[in-house]
């Protein structure tokens, strides 16, 4: 899956270019679920994942599914991994918010989902055609990220990935 280098978006209604930092397949149970790839508001310096992780700056994920999945099925998994960073109660209202959107559909083979952090907001997530959200909690957006770049992840080559082009920003 190609992404491109750069992007334009709206983060709080503001046209922003987003330059990516790197890109990754998802996998599980030997299967490719979906590429993921993250962006960052362009001339941002960061090294690290850590620092991309928690930076209160605009950035963004976006994921292409790759097979389809069930609504339940991406609810649970985005909850399993944001438990291990953040045990409950941590977030109880706002993780609960997001896996219902998740719930609501299942991805079809094709389907974008964008992440987007709105500095000093929160998360807004939208997945193509369906219904978008937004969490006034700049803490669990953080807590989002970490599921991709913090300790415990989806995967450390999806981690390596998605920070592969830092450097060169």
């Amino acid at each position: 899956m190609l992404f491109p280098a750069e992007m334009e978006a709206v983060v709080d209604g503001a046209k922003l270019k987003l330059v990516r930092t790197g890109s990754a397949l998802r996998k599980s149970a030997g299967f490719k679920v979906y590429a993921v790839a993250s962006y960052l508001g362009k001339d941002i310096k960061l090294q690290t994942a850590e620092q991309l992780a928690h930076a209160d700056q605009p950035k963004r994920l976006e994921l292409v599914f790759l097979l389809n999945v069930a609504g339940d099925e991406m609810a649970a998994a985005f909850r399993t991994i944001i438990r291990q960073n953040y045990p409950e109660p941590a977030f109880a209202d706002e993780v609960k918010m997001l896996t219902s959107l998740f719930e609501k559909t299942a991805a079809k083979k094709g389907d974008h989902v964008w992440i987007t952090h709105i500095p000093k907001v929160g998360v807004h997530c939208r997945r193509e055609g369906k219904e978008e959200l937004l969490i006034r909690n700049v803490e669990f957006s953080k807590a989002v990220w970490d599921n991709y770049l913090g300790e415990n992840n989806c995967g450390e080559a999806v981690k390596r990935g998605l920070i592969s082009e830092l450097a060169r920003q």
